[in-house]
């Protein structure tokens, strides 16, 4: 990786989705494998990570039978509004596939 301080390689996450432009994996890919580890970022971090629920933005969760199962006070905590249910993304990416643009 060229060009990053050797301080930040544990905050680095390869990217390169099956989605990106040709030009891009072209340029900067040279026909490897594509690779999305984005939602691993979270974990790369190497120190504890505190937070109150209060500071969470969203929660995602694969439907609404998922965050109905979540404990009442994290849900309070956090807020139901802030609870992202994937389902209703994925059925719209698949009716309208943005990323295809």
């Amino acid at each position: 990786m060229r060009g990053f301080d050797p301080e930040l390689y544990a905050f680095v996450t390869p990217f390169c989705p099956s989605y990106a432009p040709a030009a891009y994996r072209n340029d900067h890919w040279k026909g490897k494998k594509p690779i999305d580890y984005s939602h691993e970022r979270e974990w790369r971090v190497p120190h504890d990570f505190t937070f109150q629920l209060a500071q969470v933005a969203f929660v995602i969760v694969p439907n609404y039978d998922a965050m109905a199962k979540f404990p009442k006070s994290l849900k309070d905590g956090v807020g139901r509004d802030n609870f992202i249910m994937i389902e209703n993304y994925s059925q719209i990416e698949k009716l309208w596939p943005v990323h295809l643009l």
